[in-house]
């Protein structure tokens, strides 16, 4: 491909209409053959068929990077779509208050309400950089300002137990 790419480009630069050659001689009169003419002639279709193989060559680029560039979230952006999931759980919530230490019972409460949250609204782009459902859930839980008898065991595992048996996180 980059040979054929080569000697087209190697044809443009070639400054066909000052080319002319002498071929012959009959009698007195010399006949010549027009090379610039043939030469533009020829490289007009070779032109057109390089124009449309790096037009197809850029568009196989942009088909095969394009999506990974789309998808590509940046952790403000992350962190940024986390403090709204978790604000929104946290006022949605009796007993919790932002700032304020959560027992287990409210802690799973607002973490159960913050996933559901974050699979209604959040865009599926935040959710698989944040690991699918169950990373976000577990995101969720370490921002969570909790009690001493709160911990994994009492407040991620039993929300975790309900996103992986679809009772949690289902669109609704």
């Amino acid at each position: 491909m980059n040979r054929i790419i080569l000697a087209a480009l190697a044809l443009a630069l070639i400054p066909a209409a000052a080319i002319a050659a002498e071929v012959a001689t009959v009698g007195n009169t010399a006949v010549i053959l027009p090379w610039g003419d043939i030469v533009v002639a020829l490289a007009q279709p070779l032109l057109y068929v390089l124009g449309c193989a790096i037009a197809a060559s850029v568009l196989a680029l942009m088909r095969k990077y394009a999506p990974w560039l789309e998808q590509r979230i940046s952790k403000q952006e992350l962190e940024a779509s986390l403090q709204r999931i978790e604000d929104f759980g946290l006022n949605a919530t009796a007993g919790a208050l932002k700032g304020k230490t959560l027992s287990y019972d409210v802690g799973s409460a607002a973490l159960a309400r913050m996933v559901q949250y974050g699979a209604n609204n959040a865009s599926p782009l935040i959710i698989k950089a944040a690991g699918g459902l169950p990373g976000l859930t577990e995101k969720l839980f370490r921002r969570m300002n909790l009690d001493e008898g709160a911990d994994a065991a009492t407040v991620l595992h039993p929300v975790l137990d309900q996103v992986n048996a679809g009772a949690i996180g289902k669109p609704s």
